[in-house]
């Protein structure tokens, strides 16, 4: 009877045993199981941001690839010919087009974006040229809603002593660097910089109105 009784015990301790064995393995497999699940959320993760790096890296080539770059220069010598002329021009020196929104010009108190109105309040000559504006002779061209290719140049105007009064070309010719100016251009992609042409232009989400005074951009 006792040995029964012993039997009975080895069989329960075995039994014990084995099923203590089987929660062990059980146990370490969910652990097994959860550390692949986090390797596999970490792994996700990873490839996630590594994809959302490689977007950016594209997106910035991109912008980088289309980047307009408007500048204002402007002189008072014929490059071709050397002679003595007074020009003002906008170029686009980047590497994308420039889509020119707007652009203005301020001399003193006024501004526009019409060349002929800057030279009215500046640069006449006399009473005689103010009476018979017909006489000025210039090139002028329009300076917005327009695209400037990678490397253009706009001609804003040109005067030629050859064919205007003297004293209102050596008042053009001194105007240009009292000149102030603003634009907003946008590239290809509609990211749109405002600038005043003295510091680096600013980067916005789209143009805004123009400013009725560009001296405070």
């Amino acid at each position: 009877m006792s040995e029964q009784i012993r039997d009975q015990e080895g069989e329960q301790n075995d039994s014990i045993t084995q099923n203590s064995q089987k929660i062990s393995r059980l146990q370490l497999m969910d652990r097994v199981q959860l550390v692949i699940a986090v390797c596999a959320i970490l792994i996700s993760g990873a490839s996630f941001y590594a994809t959302y790096l490689q977007a950016q890296a594209e997106s910035l080539q991109v912008k980088a690839a289309t980047w307009p770059n408007l500048q204002f220069s402007s002189g008072n010598v014929d490059d071709e010919t050397g002679r003595y002329l007074v020009s003002m021009q906008l170029a686009n020196r980047g590497v994308g087009p420039a889509n020119i929104r707007w652009f203005r010009m301020r001399w003193g108190e006024v501004q526009s974006n019409n060349i002929n109105e800057i030279l009215d309040a500046c640069c006449l000559a006399d009473q005689a040229e103010a009476e018979a504006p017909t006489s000025r002779r210039i090139t002028t061209s329009f300076t917005e809603n327009l695209v400037l290719g990678a490397g253009e140049e706009l001609l804003i105007v040109k005067i030629d002593p050859e064919f205007n009064h003297e004293d209102m070309v050596a008042k053009s010719n001194r105007m240009r660097f009292e000149l102030l100016m603003g634009a907003c251009y946008c590239s290809l992609l509609d990211t749109c910089y405002v600038t005043n042409f003295i510091e680096d232009p600013v980067e916005v989400p789209i143009c805004p109105d123009p400013p009725d005074d560009v001296s405070l951009l």
